[in-house]
């Protein structure tokens, strides 16, 4: 019987021990109530970046950029799901849930990026790692989003591919019946992760190179964002909202405690 009771708290103990997840960074991009107008992305502390192969990569302008890739944020739509920001920036308001990030570009020349380094991801030596990367995506069919990270100013784009089916998404006004959620296991396995050529801040080309040879190195991550190369070959526009990083989940020691509580009374009796 003794056994029985044993086996059984030790069950609930191990069931236990995946606690809650919480939520480390949600950025719903918020624009203003009012449905109207565009916010430069550089507002949320995000950034948007272009180039190729052959060209080095260059900072999207802000605002509409005609001729040139732009990048922004639209109050004209936003996911059908939203909540407030957590540890992202919120420029026009943390209890505002409307508006949506996108990227326009003006051929298929190019592949991009939006991305941000506003937070931090502590992974400890990689035990605390995050669980996954999520968002909403919607734009041209045949566009292909797919997450992209920094760790020792080194970036790695994952080889989970969302690629855009059903519908070309030409406005944000159509983003919320046209959105494709994108969720990312994170794990560190080299056959997991590819090296992105991109520089920031100095001279490179924006492309896609080889597949990492050894895991994914366990310093903390400190930046993130979503690389995208268009499906079509003329102007582009990808969307994405609702970018958000779930925390590995942890045990509850107030539950653990209480689970091993009869298992020390029971040793007791057996004396």
């Amino acid at each position: 019987m003794q056994r029985k009771i044993i086996f059984t708290l030790l069950l609930l103990l191990a069931c236990d021990s995946a606690g809650a997840q919480t939520i480390d960074y949600f950025q719903n991009f918020p624009a203003n109530s009012s449905g109207s107008g565009s916010i430069s992305i550089g507002s949320y502390n995000w950034a948007g970046y272009y180039g190729n192969s052959s060209t080095d990569v260059q900072q999207a302008v802000g605002g509409s950029g005609g001729s040139v890739p732009n990048a922004q944020v639209s109050s004209g739509g936003n996911a059908t799901t939203s909540m407030n920001n957590i540890n992202a920036t919120a420029p026009g308001g943390s209890s505002i849930t409307k508006g949506v990030a996108f990227f326009a570009t003006p051929n298929n020349t190019y592949s991009y990026i939006l991305l941000t380094n506003e937070y931090t991801i502590a992974r400890n030596g990689g035990t605390t790692d995050p669980a996954d990367f999520t968002w909403y995506g919607a734009g041209n069919i045949g566009d292909t989003q797919r997450l992209a990270i920094e760790i020792d100013s080194q970036w790695y784009v994952n080889t989970n591919v969302l690629t855009i089916s059903g519908t070309n998404t030409t406005s944000a006004s159509n983003f919320g019946a046209d959105e494709q959620q994108e969720t990312t296991i994170f794990n560190t396995a080299a056959s997991s992760w590819q090296l992105l050529n991109l520089s920031t801040t100095g001279t490179s080309t924006l492309s896609i190179g080889s597949t990492l040879s050894a895991p994914l190195p366990s310093d903390d991550i400190t930046g993130f964002g979503v690389y995208m190369t268009g499906g079509q070959t003329t102007a582009d526009k990808d969307f994405i909202d609702n970018f958000e990083v779930d925390a590995t989940a942890v045990p509850e020691p107030a539950m653990g405690i209480a689970l091993l509580a009869p298992l020390a009374l029971l040793r007791k009796r057996r004396r």
